[in-house]
């Protein structure tokens, strides 16, 4: 093999001006500053600040006492953000030392941060490997358990594919970096393991549970996703103002008949937040307003068997639950008696038609 000559001056000058370098630039999360600003200009602080100009021109200054408890979950929410910053700032899987590079012929130390794509770099037992490179000669043993948690000794020969952050245990090698500063395997890990992952407080958790809004639709927008399902966009419209409703196949299909422009729904489902984009509402049901009025399930039973009025007994008992949404009414010849309340579904009204006649169970 013919002695290895490395990069050239030019070479060099034109990989930095590239960025090819080892200098990790990943920022890995936010700045305090924007941290500090995150948790005091939110949605729910613009609602206490106005609640708080409304009690302070009243002269209610005494009701003003939340604002103390606002003001202390904003400092601890920074206080924890800031503090867990700090300590990711702190994770590095890689150690800043010299390495000795083959450039323009000549053997010399480097910094690993000054190290570009391409340098030959001479690597020997104790050594951390400093970016991702390949053998081009010589055998060595490294552990990669830094990186995979696998405690064994691998045997790397020429040709063979080195992860940074890896540590050589034995033997000695020239490696060529091929991938260098935020392209490394290690500064990937780093990345990832640096995102600030970020829990949902009491109150957003208690957003995501269902609401109900009507309006008039003002417009609707159809639309195929990429795997070939049917959703929609509504906007819908009260007094107050309006909103963007998100519907997915599954609802789609239960209430297209209803999504026509200016008609009068009710729509059930959760509210999406997001900082940078309007409050929506993806839909769970769609009905039309006039369906939601008060109505009762009425189940005739004044000509039933007594085989049949078990099995009802044995049906009204069994859809009972803590969901009752329909009142129930049975009707004895002239008697009209109220039986509670049943979470009346199509299937549940269409099991009940199929033991009482169709006849015999509707909801009006």
């Amino acid at each position: 093999m013919e002695e290895l000559k490395g990069l050239t001056t030019e070479e060099i000058e034109e990989k930095t001006k590239q960025g090819k370098t080892n200098k990790i630039k990943i920022k890995a999360n936010e700045s305090i500053l924007k941290i500090i600003r995150k948790n005091i200009f939110t949605y729910f602080n613009l609602i206490f600040l106005i609640l708080a100009i409304l009690l302070i021109t009243s002269q209610s200054y005494r009701n003003l006492t939340f604002l103390i408890i606002i003001t202390i979950n904003i400092l601890i929410g920074i206080f924890q953000q800031i503090k867990s910053k700090i300590t990711l700032d702190k994770l590095s899987l890689l150690d800043k030392n010299d390495y000795i590079v083959i450039r323009n012929g000549k053997k010399g130390k480097i910094s690993s941060d000054n190290l570009v794509e391409g340098d030959y770099v001479i690597l020997e037992a104790g050594n951390q490997i400093p970016a991702d490179a390949v053998v081009v000669s010589g055998k060595m043993y490294v552990n990669e358990s830094l990186l995979t948690g696998e405690q064994d000794e691998i045997e790397k020969n020429i040709n063979s594919n080195l992860m940074s952050g890896s540590f050589v245990i034995s033997g000695k090698s020239v490696v060529k970096l091929t991938k260098v500063g935020d392209e490394s395997f290690s500064s990937k890990i780093m990345k990832d393991s640096k995102k600030i992952k970020e829990t949902k407080s009491e109150m957003i958790s208690a957003i995501d549970k269902i609401v109900k809004f009507a309006g008039i639709i003002t417009s609707i927008k159809k639309k195929y996703t990429k795997n070939n399902k049917i959703m929609a966009f509504a906007t819908l419209e009260d007094l107050y103002g309006s909103i963007e409703v998100i519907i997915f196949e599954n609802c789609y299909l239960q209430c297209s008949n209803e999504l026509i422009d200016e008609n009068i729904v009710l729509v059930e489902g959760r509210l999406s937040i997001r900082e940078d984009e309007d409050t929506k509402i993806v839909a769970r049901e769609i009905k039309k307003f006039e369906d939601t009025k008060s109505k009762s399930l009425y189940i005739n039973i004044t000509n039933l068997s007594e085989e049949k009025k078990n099995q009802l007994r044995g049906a009204l008992k069994f859809f009972t639950g803590d969901k009752n949404n329909v009142p129930v009414v049975i009707i004895n010849g002239e008697r009209n008696d109220s039986a509670g309340g049943l979470y009346v579904t199509k299937d549940i009204l269409e099991e009940l038609q199929e033991i009482v006649g169709q006849e015999n169970a509707k909801i009006e």
